[in-house]
């Protein structure tokens, strides 16, 4: 697909409609990731103050979109 789309990649963004996010939550070729830099959030390790997107992008995918919305099962979720 990158390929053949000249080497382009897309993002969902929170900018969108819920029913796009929730058809892009079920296509199966669509993967999520966060922005979450893996750094201690507090401590001499830490960077900076982490976000919600650092800590709730997993749970958001598990929660509401496989538990409360039942778009689709657990394991899809956590194979995503």
């Amino acid at each position: 697909m990158v390929a053949e789309g000249g080497h382009r990649t897309d993002a969902v963004y929170f900018l969108m409609s819920e029913p796009d996010v929730q058809t892009a939550m079920k296509t199966w070729w669509v993967a999520v990731n966060t922005e979450f830099r893996g750094v201690a959030p507090t401590g001499r390790s830490a960077r900076s103050p982490p976000t919600p997107r650092d800590y709730g992008t997993f749970p958001r995918i598990l929660g509401r979109y496989a538990r409360d919305e039942k778009l689709f099962p657990v394991e899809f979720a956590v194979h995503k």
